[in-house]
Order: structure tokens, then C-alpha cells, then sequence
């Protein structure tokens, strides 16, 4: 996404998920959707993330979320033996 818009995402375990849309001068957090139980691990850009704005998140035992806003909402899905989120290059 950077090199689009100069969007910078980081995840943090306990914290929670911030943004950067300004090559990181500035972060917000963008936690919405999330359950207070939730741990994150792992973070990804969808690989047309500007056309797409989708952004997924691993965390906790076997979750995984998704958001399709530019990270303003996110839908976490249980699903079965999930470690890590990994994006391949296009």
C-alpha cells in the first residue's frame, strides 16, 4: 500500500492494530470490531489493496480478520488451524 498512498499499517499483540496514511508522521488506531480478547499477530495488505482497501489480521487461536474499509471495520472469522497471514508478491 505504501508505495500507492503512503499507507503503513502495524500490529501490536496486546495494543491493537494502528494506521499511517502519511508515511508514518502520524498513527491512529483502527480497533473497531475487534473482541477485548483478541490478540494480533500478523498483518497483511491485500495485493490490490488500492483498488480493494482490504486489510487482514491473524491473531488468538485460529482467527483471522478482514477488513474491506481501509481498516474502519473489521469482521473476525474463526477458522481451523490458522497461524500466520502471508501475501505473495503480484
Amino acid at each position: 500500500a505504501y508505495n500507492n498512498d503512503s499507507t503503513l499499517a502495524i500490529c501490536t499483540y496486546v495494543w491493537g492494530i494502528y494506521k499511517s496514511t502519511n508515511r508514518g508522521m502520524t498513527w491512529t488506531a483502527i480497533n473497531k470490531g475487534f473482541p477485548s480478547n483478541f490478540r494480533h499477530s500478523h498483518i497483511a495488505f491485500s495485493p490490490n489493496y488500492r483498488s480493494d482497501n482490504t486489510i487482514f489480521i491473524s491473531g488468538g487461536i485460529n482467527q483471522i480478520s478482514k477488513s474491506i474499509d481501509k481498516g474502519n471495520n473489521w469482521s473476525v472469522f474463526k477458522l481451523s488451524n490458522v497461524s500466520n497471514v502471508i501475501t505473495l508478491p503480484t
